[in-house]
């Protein structure tokens, strides 16, 4: 069995129509989650929450669809396992033993699905669990989103559970993924159809039992039972069972703001804004009230845009700093690290310069830094949210390479900074790899000077048949898409870019001042002809898991903070 891994202890439910006019089913449904599940933030969902978070370009299309209102939970489901991670549960199932107690053991691949509810469907989808960043919600997302494009209606009831399948057909690493999910029955003798009539009869022995030491961890029932189902029915019974654990506090909220280089106007990359996006999403899944300092226009769903030279900082609980390269000289962060060390502050996916070293500063109260720390963490930027698009299409038959690379750093010391050196060795493996043809994309990955919106920095990476790259956030692009890459780290002796990549098991990273021309070329020209899927994969699960590793640490430390006191009214 693999090893279990962090995911958000969040739990997703939905009725669309409100709460209080749902059913004695979704009632008990909300109150066994609740109750059993003491440390997990429950989340109840209607139409109206929704747009607290998830953004409007994901939302409005899905809610002025024609679609029948289960084929919009379906579609929602996928969208908040994507950007949040968690747990969803139908309205119509009933916890029957505490998630503590069974599902981390079963995460080893990030996700968990009960398997084989009927021989033509590999899954059930009224309970799903998945980390963020996970490779099968990621994928099984994007399919979701490519059906919906140009279509009102479904094709059939189970649409969605046949995306999954096509998926395991066509994509033998999703296949790969799936294999590792523990076995775990669909069907139990407490799952029921509509047309059940042991809902309506009065419970057996059998089922009292069953009841008194569950045989499974999640009962399913159902809302459109055709007969009414009495006091004395099974369907009563269960829904009593669900109701009589005392519903205990949820984890404390906070009130928390968040920085990053983008917090000024003209700094910031789509690695710093993935960064970003990663961990105010984790926070406003979590139920906390979240304030980003972002200079440009760029909004996130549940969150509140501030300046951080104006924010009013009573009553704000803590800080992050998100993301990049803690830097003693750095010309525009120290007035915000000062601003902010009157608060409870922590760093996350941070970079931090040797003691000793002329640009070393730690301004933080925790750090939970990738690089630099007592501890290395990972970083958080893989488990971003993909940009909403049109799939791209299919790609040209001849190579197309991705070339990002990060130019002059100074804040390593010029003599250690082999940046002419490194442009020279990526040219001479793009002339190899196109000698016979293919094109070249430059990627940018600076939010302003690049000229691009976030989305089309994604897009070309996204285009590649492979990413040469001495950007530790042009790897982590690649990853995203699982776009196999070289990676070259620029300073002499090796920095953040070989430091991160080279402990995630992918094999092509290089110090510059080790790299050899024929070695690179050679390998360039291999993953052209074979991506080694395997290890690319390998190297995405390890980043992913890291990643969630890391926002659970966040999770603690915040979890610590004393509150500030703020309320709305103050």
């Amino acid at each position: 069995m693999q090893a279990a891994r962090d995911f958000p202890k969040i739990i997703w439910t939905l009725w669309l129509q409100g709460w209080e006019a749902a059913p004695e089913v979704a009632q008990a449904s909300l109150a066994s989650w609740r109750g059993r599940n003491p440390g997990w933030r429950v989340v109840p969902l209607d139409r109206d929450d929704l747009a607290h978070y998830l953004p409007d370009e994901v939302i409005a299309p899905i809610l002025g669809s024609s679609a029948p209102p289960e084929a919009i939970s379906d579609r929602i489901r996928l969208e908040l396992l994507h950007l949040y991670g968690g747990v969803w549960v139908d309205a119509t199932t009933i916890c029957a033993r505490p998630l503590d107690d069974w599902l981390p053991d079963r995460m080893g691949s990030g996700f968990f699905a009960f398997k084989k509810p009927a021989p033509d469907r590999p899954l059930a989808s009224w309970f799903l669990a998945a980390e963020k960043g996970s490779y099968l919600a990621e994928h099984w997302c994007r399919a979701v989103r490519a059906y919906w494009q140009g279509r009102v209606e479904r094709d059939h009831y189970f649409w969605l559970h046949n995306l999954f399948a096509a998926l395991l057909h066509k994509d033998p690493s999703f296949e790969q993924f799936w294999q590792t999910v523990p076995d775990l029955p669909a069907a139990h003798s407490f799952h029921f159809g509509p047309a059940n009539t042991r809902l309506s009869a009065q419970p057996t022995q059998a089922d009292l039992n069953d009841l008194r030491d569950p045989s499974a961890p999640v009962f399913k029932l159902t809302y459109r039972h055709p007969k009414l189902c009495g006091p004395d029915s099974l369907m009563d019974l269960i829904c009593r069972y669900g109701r009589q654990v005392p519903v205990t506090a949820g984890p404390p909220k906070r009130r928390i703001l968040v920085a990053w280089y983008g917090s000024f106007k003209q700094f910031g990359t789509i690695g710093d804004l993935l960064s970003l996006q990663a961990v105010v999403s984790h926070l406003v899944g979590c139920g906390h009230e979240v304030l980003h300092a972002t200079g440009a226009e760029i909004e996130i769903a549940g969150a509140s845009r501030v300046d951080w030279e104006t924010v009013d900082l009573r009553g704000i609980d803590g800080a992050i700093f998100v993301c990049g390269p803690i830097l003693k000289t750095h010309p525009t962060t120290g007035a915000l690290f000062a601003r902010l060390a009157t608060l409870p502050f922590s760093g996350i996916g941070v970079s931090l310069m040797p003691e000793g070293h002329m640009n070393h500063l730690q301004p933080f109260d925790r750090a939970f830094a990738r690089q630099g720390g007592a501890e290395p963490f990972g970083d958080v930027a893989i488990t971003g949210p993909q940009a909403v698009a049109t799939p791209p299409p299919d790609r040209p038959k001849r190579p197309v390479i991705g070339l990002a690379l990060r130019g002059r750093q100074p804040e390593y010391g010029l003599d250690i900074c082999l940046w002419r050196e490194t442009a020279d060795l990526a040219q001479k493996i793009i002339d190899a790899v196109t000698a016979d043809g293919g094109s070249v994309i430059t990627i940018d990955n600076h939010l302003v000077h690049s000229g691009k919106t976030p989305d089309e920095i994604e897009a070309s990476y996204s285009q590649c048949d492979l990413v040469v790259t001495s950007r530790f956030h042009g790897a982590v692009t690649a990853l995203r898409h699982d776009v196999p890459f070289i990676a070259i780290d620029q300073i002499k002796g090796g920095a953040k870019v070989y430091d991160l990549l080279a402990p995630l098991g992918w094999r092509h990273v290089y110090r510059i001042d080790e790299a050899e021309d024929e070695i690179l070329v050679r390998a360039a020209l291999a993953l052209i002809e074979k991506p080694d899927r395997v290890r690319l994969l390998a190297a995405r699960q390890s980043a992913v898991a890291e990643a969630n590793r890391t926002l659970a640490h966040l999770d603690r430390w915040i979890g610590s903070l004393e509150q500030a006191g703020w309320s709305q009214t103050t």
